[in-house]
Order: structure tokens, then C-alpha cells, then sequence
């Protein structure tokens, strides 16, 4: 365990994951291992994926290899946080992310992000902000 973290599904603990983000493209982890940086709840389906997802620019070659999913996606530096000598989506982004894997962890998510267990992650307005630069998603503020 490091950092107070339990395990993910993917066995990769922070070391492990500074030791491979080191022979990936440069990127941030996002999706699933974010997620579980930020301490987000997710849907058991969400939970029990082993897949390390990592979002590299678009003009990078992805990395293949086995369990690892890659995302050529332009991030903005904002999106971008350095936690634990790592580089990973910030919340928002993470965020969005999630709504394309799966519609109820999106949903799973926003609610824990919003309202916490002790205190909220962020506002809902926070995470309305990137919506509307994500081709993938449709937004409709009204």
C-alpha cells in the first residue's frame, strides 16, 4: 500500500507506476488509476477492471503493451496534476474520463466527487468546466 491506498485491480502500486510511467510516452495516468489516486468511488464493474489507462498526446505513438490502454488525447496543463513523482489527470478530468467507459460509474462518481464522505472533491460546476472542449461527450448546460 502506499500513500494510505489499497491496491487497484491493476496490482500496480505507486512505485510500480512511476517505474513503468518512466518507459510509457509521456503522459498522465488517467482514467481508472486516477480515479483511484483521487480516492473516487467507482462502480464494482469500474473496480475490478485490471487495465492501467495513460493519456499521451495525440502525435505519440501509442505504447503497446499488455494492460496498458492508451488515450491520445491534446490535455491542457491544467489537467494535468504531479502527485507522488507521477503525472495524472486532475479531478474534472478524471472525470470526464470515466464517462467513457462506463455511463453508471460516471454518475457513481460525480455524486462521491460532489457530495464526499467527509467532504466534497469538487463542485459541480467544476466538473461542468471541461465539458464543453470534449468532442466525445455532449453537453447540454441547460
Amino acid at each position: 500500500m502506499d500513500a494510505g491506498l489499497p491496491v487497484p485491480a491493476h496490482n500496480y502500486s505507486l512505485s510500480d507506476l512511476r517505474g513503468l510511467q518512466a518507459t510509457l510516452p509521456p503522459g498522465a495516468y488517467s482514467h481508472l488509476p486516477a480515479a483511484h489516486h483521487h480516492n473516487i468511488a467507482l462502480s464494482h464493474q469500474l473496480q475490478a477492471r485490471p487495465e492501467v489507462h495513460i493519456t499521451i498526446r495525440p502525435t505519440t505513438s501509442r505504447a503497446l503493451r499488455q494492460g496498458i490502454v492508451t488515450h491520445r488525447v491534446q490535455l491542457l496543463q491544467e489537467q494535468i496534476l504531479h502527485h507522488y513523482n507521477i503525472s495524472l489527470t486532475n479531478i474534472e478530468r478524471t472525470w470526464v474520463d470515466l464517462a467513457t467507459l462506463s455511463h453508471l460509474s460516471l454518475v457513481v462518481a460525480g455524486d462521491f466527487m460532489v457530495t464526499g464522505r467527509v467532504q466534497p472533491l469538487t463542485t459541480i460546476n467544476s466538473l461542468s468546466h471541461p465539458l464543453p472542449a470534449e468532442p466525445r461527450i455532449v453537453y447540454d448546460p441547460s
